[in-house]
């Protein structure tokens, strides 16, 4: 189709999208930084390398080890935090306001873009293409040739900016098998194999997807995520009026947090539904179309994505607190940042059976190895109080921080900014030239 399109008509069409498109993304970029969170230091001792960060997970999606993450980044350099968004997708996340800050909290030099992308990346070639060229104006526009930037990024989708721009140092976050996921597009794959390969420094969210890694980057490290512990744990946790949406609820709470997507089991959660009645199941969440149609009965409750402040005052109302995840290789490479928030929150927590929640949880969280066990012990576990696995779980999430997090991450970015530069000084060769040749796209 491409070769059909005189020369002409096909760069007039990519102006007129660009034209448009540039429009859009400075709107939804104004929208997307509340000025509670994002400010600039004037002044101060020189920072290290800016940074540009490129992110699957939107700023204004689910909460989660991407934003926390760049929080921390943007305390001690320039960040540009860059997540390309499906058009149809921006006005149910754009205005949702996201960890308002306070005067105790640190100051951070941060950039947030929401850049608007055509629909159907994921499903045609032709449309990846057009995005493609999108976003490297975009990207272009921002940073350059790069050259000034550290390219940090967790999506594999990212691969083709990665290769080219003249980043300083290029840093790959795996925590997700995105590739893994039935809508990936068949590059996804190889892109997330070019930049385990390429990439300077790798580093995981879970161990499951460090053993994936490591054959081909046996220096890859594993870097846990965390919690907000202060935010979520309330010594008393019935303390203070529900929320709105669970005052009129009878029976006990079972609840869910984060994305409704095709990683949780869609039939798993009607026939719980089903099997207990006089329960309440709250579901907190963006419900995606990867997850089909949401089961409905009268005890099933969708409340959309809710700001991640006030998750809290949901999560400690939880009798018990689901991960429903299904038995896929993508899912099965998860490690849930919601284990901690349920832990922090006091919860009864039971899970499907993920590796890394039976690596790490064993002893506070409640693993079913089978469907049937999963609903067999919902109802063990909502006939007890549980109060010492309550505590132990209370204090495995204390000791899990976003600050030890980002240490972590920012000494391995560190390391590979300075072996990139030691390289440039003795004139040595790239990792691209050393692991494998570069795939043209």
């Amino acid at each position: 189709m491409l070769r059909l399109l005189p020369g002409l008509v096909w760069r007039s069409l990519l102006l007129l999208i660009r034209t448009a498109w540039g429009g859009c993304c400075s709107f939804f970029r104004r929208a997307a930084c509340p000025a509670s969170i994002v400010s600039r230091t004037a002044a101060g001792p020189p920072c290290p390398l800016p940074l540009f960060f490129y992110s699957q997970v939107a700023w204004d999606d689910v909460w989660q080890r991407p934003q926390e993450f760049a929080l921390r980044l943007a305390r001690e350099r320039p960040t540009i935090f860059f997540s390309p968004v499906q058009i149809h997708r921006l006005p149910g996340i754009s205005n949702v306001a996201r960890r308002p800050g306070g005067s105790n909290r640190p100051t951070c030099d941060l950039d947030i873009i929401t850049a608007p992308i055509l629909p159907g990346e994921y499903k045609s070639r032709l449309i990846r293409r057009l995005n493609a060229v999108l976003l490297r104006a975009e990207v272009r526009r921002r940073v350059g040739d790069g050259a000034a930037f550290t390219f940090l990024t967790n999506s594999p989708f990212a691969e083709p900016l990665r290769r080219a721009f003249r980043w300083r140092a290029t840093v790959y976050d795996v925590i997700d098998d995105y590739a893994a996921f039935d809508w990936a597009p068949p590059e996804a794959a190889r892109w997330h194999d070019a930049l385990v390969a390429n990439c300077d420094a790798v580093f995981t969210g879970t161990h499951a997807l460090l053993e994936k890694v490591q054959p081909l980057r046996p220096e890859a490290r594993y870097v846990p995520s965390a919690v907000d512990f202060d935010l979520f744990y309330r010594p008393n946790r019935d303390a203070g009026p529900p929320p709105e949406e669970l005052r009129d609820l009878r029976g006990p709470i079972i609840g869910y947090t984060g994305s409704i997507s095709d990683r949780l089991d869609r039939d798993l959660i009607r026939r719980a539904a089903e099997r207990y009645p006089q329960a309440q199941f709250v579901l907190i969440g963006p419900v995606h179309g990867s997850f089909g149609p949401p089961p409905q009965a009268p005890n099933l409750h969708y409340l959309g994505l809710k700001p991640h402040e006030v998750l809290p005052a949901y999560t400690n109302r939880f009798d018990l607190a689901l991960l429903p995840f299904r038995q896929t290789p993508g899912a099965l490479a998860t490690n849930p940042v919601k284990t901690l928030e349920y832990l922090a929150s006091g919860c009864v927590v039971l899970s499907t059976a993920i590796p890394d929640v039976i690596r790490y949880y064993d002893g506070v969280v409640i693993v079913a190895r089978s469907d049937g066990e999963f609903l067999d012990r919902m109802g063990e576990l909502l006939a007890g109080d549980h109060a010492d696995r309550r505590a132990r779980g209370v204090e495995v999430a204390r000791g899990a921080s976003w600050d030890a997090m980002a240490r972590q991450a920012k000494e391995i970015i560190a390391s590979a900014e300075a072996r990139r530069a030691q390289s440039r000084d003795e004139g040595r060769e790239t990792p691209d030239a050393k692991r494998a040749p570069r795939d043209e796209r």
